[in-house]
């Protein structure tokens, strides 16, 4: 007959042992234990299985693990989904016909977005619908929820590092870095028009710094 152990306080998984119950009488020398699992439910289970990691939780582990595979599924054929993989496969993969320009530089997805469920969260909670692009703000930066953004899919060129950095005060920087830096006093969507409609006409500083209200029409 094994040592007894107690398992009392201990957690394995989801699960939290509150108290010794009775041996399972179908097991012999086996002790059944009443837990508390971290979705708020009791349930009774053997000591040796949830010491061996073959029980973590009242069952409600398979049942998340079941739902996360659906909602995987079912978005696998959507563009967001298709977002997501290609941001991956630019990162990771050599075999990428952009990983030169992404993984190659040393950019990389965070963590937290190595899963589809937290990326597409973090979309729906951040305005995405099919008409819009993900855009770094630092176009050195990583993918990551304090560097990156939706805009519309036609205003993604202007700010890609290779098609359209803009040079002022002695700097070179994509529209969207420059509509963050201090100096300029417009938002970037007036910043981009007044680049895409005013080139040649007006020095990139006075875009920059030139209050919108100030033109004589809005831009």
């Amino acid at each position: 007959m094994g040592k007894f152990i107690d398992l009392t306080g201990q957690v394995f998984g989801r699960l939290t042992v509150i108290c010794k119950v009775e041996k399972d009488k179908q097991r012999g020398s086996h002790v059944l234990w009443e837990c508390l699992c971290s979705c708020g439910k009791r349930t009774v289970t053997n000591g040796k299985n949830m010491r061996r990691g073959l029980t973590q939780s009242c069952g409600c582990l398979n049942t998340d693990h079941a739902k996360l595979h659906h909602f995987i599924h079912g978005a696998s054929h959507t563009r967001l989904h298709n977002i997501w993989c290609h941001m991956i496969r630019r990162c990771t993969s050599d075999k990428s016909a952009d990983y030169k320009d992404y993984g190659g530089r040393g950019i990389s997805v965070c963590d937290e977005w190595r899963q589809f469920i937290h990326f597409s969260e973090w979309a729906k909670a951040n305005g995405y619908h099919d008409e819009l692009s993900i855009e770094r703000d630092n176009v050195n930066g990583n993918y990551s929820p304090d560097n990156c953004r939706w805009i519309p899919m036609g205003k993604q060129a202007l700010n890609r590092r290779t098609s359209h950095l803009v040079t002022a005060f002695g700097e070179c920087k994509t529209i969207a870095e420059w509509a963050r830096d201090a100096r300029c006093s417009v938002s970037y969507d007036t910043l981009e028009a007044r680049i895409r409609l005013k080139k040649g006409r007006m020095p990139i500083e006075v875009m920059l710094t030139k209050p919108a209200q100030n033109d004589g029409k809005r831009v």
